[in-house]
Protein backbone atom coordinates (compact mmCIF):
# COMPACT_ATOMS: atom_id res chain seq x y z
CA UNK A 1 0.00 0.00 0.00
CA UNK A 2 1.27 3.42 -1.09
CA UNK A 3 0.77 6.14 0.87
CA UNK A 4 1.72 9.99 0.12
CA UNK A 5 5.13 11.44 -0.36
CA UNK A 6 5.95 12.71 2.84
CA UNK A 7 6.68 15.99 3.28
CA UNK A 8 9.09 16.38 6.23
CA UNK A 9 8.05 15.86 9.77
CA UNK A 10 5.79 17.26 12.50
CA UNK A 11 8.88 19.27 14.42
CA UNK A 12 7.31 19.06 17.56
CA UNK A 13 9.37 16.97 20.02
CA UNK A 14 7.51 13.48 21.08
CA UNK A 15 7.37 11.59 23.95
CA UNK A 16 6.12 7.84 24.88
CA UNK A 17 2.79 9.69 25.96
CA UNK A 18 2.19 11.66 22.61
CA UNK A 19 2.72 9.27 19.82
CA UNK A 20 4.32 10.51 16.50
CA UNK A 21 1.61 11.88 13.54
CA UNK A 22 1.18 10.09 10.13
CA UNK A 23 2.99 12.72 8.63
CA UNK A 24 6.60 11.78 11.05
CA UNK A 25 6.10 8.02 10.41
CA UNK A 26 5.83 8.35 6.93
CA UNK A 27 8.93 10.72 6.62
CA UNK A 28 10.76 8.39 8.86
CA UNK A 29 9.92 5.43 6.69
CA UNK A 30 11.16 7.18 3.43
CA UNK A 31 14.28 7.88 5.50
CA UNK A 32 14.42 4.38 6.19
CA UNK A 33 14.25 3.70 2.19
CA UNK A 34 16.95 5.70 1.21
CA UNK A 35 18.97 4.39 3.75
CA UNK A 36 18.16 0.74 2.54
CA UNK A 37 18.76 1.90 -0.96
CA UNK A 38 21.90 3.64 -0.38
CA UNK A 39 22.91 0.65 2.07
CA UNK A 40 22.08 -1.45 -1.04
CA UNK A 41 24.20 0.35 -3.84
CA UNK A 42 27.25 0.22 -1.73
CA UNK A 43 27.10 -3.30 -1.32
CA UNK A 44 26.58 -3.83 -5.12
CA UNK A 45 29.15 -1.19 -5.62
CA UNK A 46 31.50 -3.58 -3.47
CA UNK A 47 30.99 -6.77 -5.32
CA UNK A 48 31.00 -5.30 -8.96
CA UNK A 49 34.75 -3.71 -7.57
CA UNK A 50 35.57 -7.64 -6.59
CA UNK A 51 34.68 -8.65 -10.03
CA UNK A 52 36.80 -5.92 -11.54
CA UNK A 53 39.75 -6.92 -9.27
CA UNK A 54 39.35 -10.58 -10.19
CA UNK A 55 39.48 -9.59 -13.97
CA UNK A 56 42.29 -7.10 -13.61
CA UNK A 57 43.98 -10.13 -11.45
CA UNK A 58 43.53 -12.44 -14.35
CA UNK A 59 44.39 -9.90 -17.05
CA UNK A 60 47.80 -9.69 -15.77
CA UNK A 61 48.66 -13.05 -15.23
CA UNK A 62 47.61 -13.49 -19.10
CA UNK A 63 50.11 -10.26 -19.46
CA UNK A 64 53.03 -12.35 -17.86
CA UNK A 65 51.95 -16.03 -19.60
CA UNK A 66 53.02 -13.83 -23.00
CA UNK A 67 55.72 -12.12 -21.63
CA UNK A 68 57.37 -15.26 -20.33
CA UNK A 69 56.54 -17.24 -23.48
CA UNK A 70 58.03 -14.24 -26.27
CA UNK A 71 61.83 -14.95 -25.16
CA UNK A 72 61.46 -18.58 -25.88
CA UNK A 73 60.07 -18.03 -29.17
CA UNK A 74 61.98 -20.34 -32.53
CA UNK A 75 60.03 -19.58 -35.00
CA UNK A 76 61.00 -16.71 -37.33
CA UNK A 77 57.28 -15.80 -37.30
CA UNK A 78 56.38 -16.43 -34.20
CA UNK A 79 58.22 -13.22 -32.83
CA UNK A 80 55.78 -11.57 -34.18
CA UNK A 81 52.77 -13.32 -33.31
CA UNK A 82 54.05 -13.82 -29.43
CA UNK A 83 54.14 -10.20 -29.61
CA UNK A 84 51.15 -9.42 -31.05
CA UNK A 85 49.39 -11.43 -28.34
CA UNK A 86 51.39 -9.43 -25.71
CA UNK A 87 50.13 -6.06 -26.92
CA UNK A 88 46.42 -7.22 -26.83
CA UNK A 89 46.99 -8.84 -23.62
CA UNK A 90 48.57 -5.51 -22.32
CA UNK A 91 45.52 -3.49 -23.83
CA UNK A 92 43.05 -5.99 -22.20
CA UNK A 93 44.54 -5.27 -18.81
CA UNK A 94 44.69 -1.61 -19.31
CA UNK A 95 40.86 -2.17 -20.19
CA UNK A 96 40.46 -3.88 -17.00
CA UNK A 97 42.84 -1.35 -14.20
CA UNK A 98 40.40 1.22 -15.78
CA UNK A 99 37.39 -0.75 -14.77
CA UNK A 100 38.94 -1.34 -11.66
CA UNK A 101 39.70 2.10 -10.64
CA UNK A 102 36.35 3.05 -11.79
CA UNK A 103 34.13 0.43 -9.61
CA UNK A 104 36.74 2.30 -6.56
CA UNK A 105 35.76 5.41 -6.97
CA UNK A 106 32.21 4.00 -6.99
CA UNK A 107 32.64 2.31 -4.13
CA UNK A 108 33.88 5.14 -2.11
CA UNK A 109 30.87 7.38 -3.78
CA UNK A 110 28.27 5.01 -2.44
CA UNK A 111 30.16 4.57 0.82
CA UNK A 112 29.53 8.45 1.75
CA UNK A 113 25.84 8.39 0.55
CA UNK A 114 24.92 5.30 2.48
CA UNK A 115 26.79 7.10 5.49
CA UNK A 116 24.88 10.01 4.82
CA UNK A 117 21.90 8.64 4.26
CA UNK A 118 22.34 6.10 7.50
CA UNK A 119 23.25 9.39 10.05
CA UNK A 120 20.76 11.64 8.45
CA UNK A 121 17.83 8.58 9.84
CA UNK A 122 19.72 7.93 12.74
CA UNK A 123 19.58 12.17 14.23
CA UNK A 124 15.82 12.37 12.63
CA UNK A 125 14.48 9.20 14.35
CA UNK A 126 16.96 10.48 18.03
CA UNK A 127 14.85 13.86 17.59
CA UNK A 128 11.57 12.24 17.06
CA UNK A 129 11.42 9.36 18.88
CA UNK A 130 12.53 10.52 22.67
CA UNK A 131 11.23 8.17 25.39
CA UNK A 132 10.93 5.58 22.82
CA UNK A 133 13.00 1.84 23.63
CA UNK A 134 16.38 2.23 21.65
CA UNK A 135 16.19 0.26 18.07
CA UNK A 136 19.84 -1.51 16.85
CA UNK A 137 18.93 -1.74 13.25
CA UNK A 138 17.29 0.03 10.22
CA UNK A 139 14.43 -2.61 10.45
CA UNK A 140 13.46 -2.25 13.78
CA UNK A 141 13.00 1.25 13.23
CA UNK A 142 10.76 0.18 10.08
CA UNK A 143 9.05 -2.21 11.96
CA UNK A 144 8.08 -0.34 14.88
CA UNK A 145 6.54 2.55 12.35
CA UNK A 146 4.67 0.06 10.21
CA UNK A 147 3.26 -1.69 13.40
CA UNK A 148 2.28 1.58 14.52
CA UNK A 149 0.55 2.75 11.16
CA UNK A 150 -1.27 -1.08 10.98
CA UNK A 151 -3.21 0.19 14.19
CA UNK A 152 -4.70 2.93 12.47
CA UNK A 153 -5.37 1.91 8.75
CA UNK A 154 -8.13 4.42 8.03
CA UNK A 155 -6.22 7.64 8.77
CA UNK A 156 -3.26 6.38 6.93
CA UNK A 157 -5.18 5.74 3.89
CA UNK A 158 -6.40 9.01 4.19
CA UNK A 159 -3.64 10.73 3.95
CA UNK A 160 -2.95 8.84 0.90
CA UNK A 161 -2.31 10.45 -2.41
CA UNK A 162 -2.84 6.56 -3.85
CA UNK A 163 -3.20 3.31 -2.72
CA UNK A 164 -1.24 0.72 -4.64
CA UNK A 165 -1.94 -2.67 -4.42
CA UNK A 166 0.13 -5.60 -5.97
CA UNK A 167 -2.23 -8.62 -6.87
CA UNK A 168 -0.86 -12.41 -8.70
CA UNK A 169 -4.54 -12.98 -8.32
CA UNK A 170 -3.35 -15.44 -5.51
CA UNK A 171 -5.79 -16.40 -2.22
CA UNK A 172 -3.05 -13.83 -0.57
CA UNK A 173 -3.74 -11.52 -3.22
CA UNK A 174 -7.28 -11.68 -2.98
CA UNK A 175 -7.23 -11.57 1.07
CA UNK A 176 -4.77 -8.10 0.80
CA UNK A 177 -7.21 -6.79 -1.79
CA UNK A 178 -10.34 -7.66 0.36
CA UNK A 179 -9.05 -6.37 3.85
CA UNK A 180 -7.46 -2.88 1.68
CA UNK A 181 -10.71 -2.31 -0.15
CA UNK A 182 -13.08 -3.00 2.80
CA UNK A 183 -10.83 -0.28 4.84
CA UNK A 184 -10.65 2.31 1.81
CA UNK A 185 -14.31 2.19 1.52
CA UNK A 186 -15.22 3.04 5.14
CA UNK A 187 -12.58 5.81 5.01
CA UNK A 188 -13.71 7.11 1.59
CA UNK A 189 -10.25 6.12 -0.30
CA UNK A 190 -11.76 3.97 -2.87
CA UNK A 191 -11.25 5.98 -5.92
CA UNK A 192 -7.48 5.98 -4.48
CA UNK A 193 -6.69 2.32 -4.79
CA UNK A 194 -5.35 0.79 -8.31
CA UNK A 195 -4.50 -2.74 -8.16
CA UNK A 196 -1.32 -3.55 -10.24
CA UNK A 197 -0.31 -6.82 -11.53
CA UNK A 198 2.97 -7.94 -12.81
CA UNK A 199 2.80 -9.70 -16.27
CA UNK A 200 5.88 -12.30 -15.71
CA UNK A 201 5.24 -13.86 -18.88
CA UNK A 202 3.66 -17.07 -20.23
CA UNK A 203 6.28 -19.20 -19.55
CA UNK A 204 6.37 -18.38 -15.53
CA UNK A 205 2.06 -17.69 -15.17
CA UNK A 206 -0.75 -19.92 -15.12
CA UNK A 207 -3.27 -19.05 -18.05
CA UNK A 208 -5.62 -16.73 -17.52
CA UNK A 209 -4.02 -15.16 -14.08
CA UNK A 210 -4.04 -11.85 -15.38
CA UNK A 211 -7.40 -11.52 -16.45
CA UNK A 212 -8.24 -13.21 -13.05
CA UNK A 213 -6.50 -10.27 -11.40
CA UNK A 214 -8.61 -7.95 -13.63
CA UNK A 215 -11.89 -9.41 -12.60
CA UNK A 216 -11.13 -9.21 -8.64
CA UNK A 217 -10.22 -5.50 -8.69
CA UNK A 218 -13.62 -4.42 -10.55
CA UNK A 219 -15.58 -6.93 -8.37
CA UNK A 220 -14.22 -4.25 -5.90
CA UNK A 221 -14.61 -1.70 -8.56
CA UNK A 222 -10.87 -0.46 -8.59
CA UNK A 223 -8.88 0.64 -10.86
CA UNK A 224 -6.75 -2.36 -12.98
CA UNK A 225 -3.35 -2.04 -14.42
CA UNK A 226 -1.01 -4.40 -15.88
CA UNK A 227 3.15 -4.03 -15.78
CA UNK A 228 5.30 -6.37 -17.58
CA UNK A 229 8.88 -7.89 -16.50
CA UNK A 230 10.99 -7.98 -18.75
CA UNK A 231 12.62 -11.35 -19.29
CA UNK A 232 10.10 -12.73 -16.92
CA UNK A 233 10.54 -13.81 -13.35
CA UNK A 234 13.44 -15.80 -14.05
CA UNK A 235 14.83 -12.62 -15.71
CA UNK A 236 13.70 -10.87 -12.69
CA UNK A 237 15.40 -13.20 -10.44
CA UNK A 238 19.07 -13.66 -12.31
CA UNK A 239 19.06 -9.72 -12.64
CA UNK A 240 18.07 -9.09 -8.82
CA UNK A 241 20.25 -11.82 -7.28
CA UNK A 242 17.09 -13.18 -5.21
CA UNK A 243 18.04 -16.65 -5.23
CA UNK A 244 15.59 -18.62 -3.16
CA UNK A 245 16.81 -20.63 -0.40
CA UNK A 246 15.47 -22.13 3.05
CA UNK A 247 15.62 -18.60 4.66
CA UNK A 248 14.60 -16.26 1.75
CA UNK A 249 12.08 -17.32 -0.13
CA UNK A 250 10.10 -15.79 -3.43
CA UNK A 251 7.12 -15.36 -1.92
CA UNK A 252 5.02 -11.81 -0.01
CA UNK A 253 4.78 -10.79 3.06
CA UNK A 254 0.75 -9.87 2.79
CA UNK A 255 -0.98 -7.99 5.41
CA UNK A 256 -2.26 -10.67 6.83
CA UNK A 257 1.24 -10.31 8.84
CA UNK A 258 2.05 -13.95 7.55
CA UNK A 259 5.47 -15.11 6.28
CA UNK A 260 5.37 -18.22 3.79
Amino acid sequence: MAAARPQGPNRRHHTAEEPMDITTRLYLLDLVRQAQQSTAAHAAAVRAAARAAKAATQARDRVDEHARQRPTAQDPEQPDEATGELDQALEEYTDCRGRLQAANRKVTRTFLAARAANRTLGATYAQHARGRARVASRDEVAAGLLDELADVPLALMDAAHAILVQSSAGKDSLVQLHRIATWAKKAGCLHKVVVIHIDLGEESEWPGVRELAQRQAERYGLRFHVLRAEGGLLGLVEKRGMWPDAARRLCTVICTSSHR
